[in-house]
């Protein structure tokens, strides 16, 4: 206690602001530890301030001097005998200068809790800085298995919270105010939100703490670049998902559910990201299974195969529908027809309705009229290709409707080999 008690507002001050030693610092530091009292002082120096500054200003009374003077000059005329009756005659002056001594002490106080107030804000600035991401992070323990997550920053793209300047946070609190006063003013005003943010936050202490570890680790910047692209995975879900994941207190089963909504945000970019081998090999695959025998009379009567591939992905479950796991298992582990990354990103998604949606969405991006999957071609090219083929494989594009036959050739001068042979 009695450390505690030899530790004065101005060392708290000089603490606050860098300005102690290192053995002076840690000594402090130690003390914040191990007792609440230090704590509560500061918090007590801090309200003191924000009271003073709701108090409104006064003007001064310009005839305070006028009659103190006149009442100085009355008592050397008529002396009283005894303290009391001088007490009484003087009772204005004597107000006037316990005034004056009360507003010395306030601005002394004042001063002191400014130098305060600003310490602890220089000192939180790391963690305000990057409130918007650390405040979905609940241990240290939890951002570094995230970290183990390498697809995380590509699932979520640009769309991470932007930092606040460079984002990189001075280590000494002079550069620190420096660091502040140079920001743009848009940055000065994120920050300042962060900082009402922060301070409703009830898990201040677990966000400093996890800060300080951030700082302190070797891989720190990729922590932080891990806790942001978290923060933008949960905006993507919405809030019950988001809350859903957060509620998870089995950190392995958390994990479980971000790495598949990783999965999942990568296979929908990739529909729009997809590589044009990558769509000749879906286009392949759509004309495999409207050639299949035992569909092939129902695809060829719809007005718009693909457009039938595309809805019994969606809406109709494996056990019910014209595609079923066989033939999604052919697209996966086909390894002559998707690249490894595709069919990688395809194999880890565990749940088989998420899985036909997937592939639905990869559909729809090869068959919509904006898609690129293949440069179109001159009627002479195709008019050569077809020519090079087998009589055989010439008899086989004549069974098929046009745009299938136009597509199928398209694709054959986009690959190795002619593939008409592997048709069914």
């Amino acid at each position: 206690m009695s450390d505690l008690n030899s530790v004065n507002d101005e060392t708290l001050v000089a603490f606050l602001d860098g300005e102690l030693s290192d053995e002076q610092t840690t000594h402090i530091e130690r003390l914040l530890e191990s007792d609440g009292t230090l704590g509560n002082r500061l918090e007590t120096l801090k309200a003191t301030w924000n009271l003073l500054g709701e108090l409104p200003e006064e003007a001064p009374n310009p005839q305070l001097a006028q009659s103190t003077m006149e009442m100085v000059a009355l008592s050397e005329v008529n002396r009283p005998v005894g303290w009391l009756p001088w007490l009484q005659r003087h009772r204005w002056l004597i107000g006037g200068c316990l005034c004056f001594a009360a507003l010395l002490i306030g601005a002394g106080v004042g001063r002191t809790a400014t130098a305060l107030f600003t310490g602890q804000l220089l000192s939180d600035l790391p963690t305000i800085a990057e409130y918007r991401s650390l405040q979905h992070i609940d241990s240290i323990e939890w951002l570094e298995k995230l970290a183990t997550l390498e697809d995380l920053p590509a699932a979520v793209g640009d769309s991470v919270p932007k930092v606040i300047g460079d984002g990189v946070i001075p280590e000494d609190f002079r550069d620190r105010r420096k660091w502040v006063r140079e920001l743009q003013e848009i940055d000065k005003g994120r920050l300042d939100n962060n900082r009402e943010q922060f301070g409703r936050d009830a898990n201040k202490e677990r966000l400093r703490e996890i800060s300080v570890a951030i700082q302190s680790a070797a891989d720190g910047t990729e922590l932080l670049a891990t806790a942001r692209a978290y923060s933008a995975l949960l905006d993507a879900v919405g809030s019950r998902e988001s809350q859903r994941i957060q509620s998870e207190s089995d950190l392995q089963l958390r994990f479980a559910t971000v790495e598949q909504r990783v999965v999942r945000m990568l296979t929908a970019r990739y529909a729009s990201e997809m590589t044009p081998a990558d769509k000749a090999a879906m286009l392949e695959w759509l004309d495999w299974l409207q050639w299949d025998g035992e569909n092939f009379d129902v695809f060829q009567s719809s007005n718009d195969p693909d457009q039938l591939v595309f809805q019994e992905l969606l809406y109709r479950d494996a056990d019910e529908s014209l595609i079923t796991n066989v033939h999604t298992d052919e697209l996966i582990r086909n390894d002559e027809r998707l690249s490894t990354r595709a069919r990688r990103l395809l194999s880890t998604i565990d749940d088989q309705q998420q899985l036909r949606a997937a592939i639905g969405f990869w559909v729809f991006s090869v068959i919509s009229p904006q898609s690129d999957a293949l440069e179109p071609v001159s009627f002479e090219r195709l008019r050569a290709q077809f020519d090079k083929l087998r009589q055989e494989d010439r008899d086989l594009l004549e069974l098929m409707p046009e745009d299938k036959a136009r597509r199928e050739l398209t694709r054959q001068l986009g690959v190795a080999e002619p593939m008409l042979n592997n048709t069914p």
